[in-house]
């Protein structure tokens, strides 16, 4: 019975080259920074988001009880104050409710005491309406100052994270180009060199491609007061805008003739040529959501619409200060 004895090793047989290791370690090194830099990023948290109550008034607007806005068919039959008031300042008057005060102002006699009486009463509407469109304008400056602070915000996170991608595939490039050109000095064999070399070419272009393709951050944003959606709904009793306001905004715009109103008139800008006018339709139906609702996950993209909207809802009330100027001034010249 013979006996088998293990063979010896073979001194000739080959071993692992080191280079191999050192290619499989800058791989796995490069491996954790992709890793790291890719997948590892969180979402932002704001340090502060304004809350809504901070634009709304502290005390809620309470209606006035003697406000009457009649028909344009009715106003239209007001031949005494036809005699004393344009047509642009007796529609101004109207959608503030007074009406009743002008009728009786002009029906009284010049010496009378009741006349005077009247007259600060109109004055003080005048007051009145005046404080509730720099009210209205102040909520919607406010607004839109809300949602500019998160938006800048926003955009700086990304801007922090682009700058720290690019840092990073600067290091790797001149890292690899290094290490290349100093493996081709040592005569190594240039199939190691070169494959480093590809593995850091690949690893600064995916840097380069998150760095450019990065999805914007996001953050909760919440409006349960909400003037767009009260616009854009057309609320039947609006708590955001006061009666004159609300009026004026949905009275038709008579500055060019135009039968629509100051509110369809904005709302058809926006929807068509404005800020939604170019998205595609099933992101804008997402955006009018997203906007006119009560709130939800907003880019800095999104909230730069917000504050837009809301700009140029605020330069049309401000508009109203010039009608309401207009009738302050022929209410002046009454005798």
């Amino acid at each position: 019975m013979t006996t088998q004895q293990a063979s010896p090793p073979n001194p000739a047989a080959p071993k692992p080259s080191r280079w191999r290791v050192v290619v499989g370690i800058t791989a796995f090194i490069l491996t954790m920074i992709i890793t790291v830099l890719i997948i590892g990023h969180e979402e932002p948290t704001a340090p502060y988001v304004p809350k809504e109550c901070e634009c709304a008034p502290t005390v809620p607007r309470k209606p006035l009880g003697d406000w009457v806005v009649l028909s344009d068919q009715d106003l239209a039959q007001e031949k005494m104050l036809l005699q004393h008031f344009s047509p642009q300042a007796l529609a101004t008057a109207n959608i503030c409710g007074m009406i009743p005060l002008l009728r009786q102002y002009c029906s009284e006699a010049k010496d009378s005491p009741q006349r005077g009486i009247l007259r600060q009463k109109i004055s003080e509407r005048i007051t009145t309406v005046a404080l509730d469109i720099s009210s209205t304008s102040a909520e919607m400056d406010c607004e839109e100052e809300r949602a500019d602070q998160i938006a800048d915000y926003l955009i700086d996170v990304a801007h922090a994270r682009i700058k720290k991608l690019t840092l990073w595939s600067i290091l790797l490039g001149a890292i690899g180009s290094t290490l290349v050109n100093g493996l081709a000095l040592w005569n190594v064999d240039h199939r190691i060199y070169r494959l480093i070399g590809i593995l850091f070419g690949l690893a600064v272009a995916a840097i380069s491609l998150t760095a450019i393709t990065a999805v914007q951050s996001e953050l909760e944003y919440s409006h349960q007061r909400n003037g767009l959606a009260e616009l854009y709904q057309q609320a039947a009793v609006p708590t955001v805008f006061p009666p004159s306001v609300w009026n004026y905004l949905n009275r038709p715009d008579e500055r060019d003739g135009n039968p629509s109103s100051l509110r369809v008139s904005l709302l058809h800008r926006w929807e068509h040529s404005g800020e939604l006018g170019a998205k595609p339709e099933a992101e804008k139906q997402r955006l009018m959501a997203l906007l006119f609702g009560t709130g939800g996950s907003y880019r800095a993209s999104e909230l730069r619409i917000r504050a837009n909207l809301f700009d140029q809802l605020e330069s049309y009330i401000n508009l109203m200060k010039h009608d309401l100027g207009q009738l302050a001034r022929e209410i002046a010249e009454l005798p």
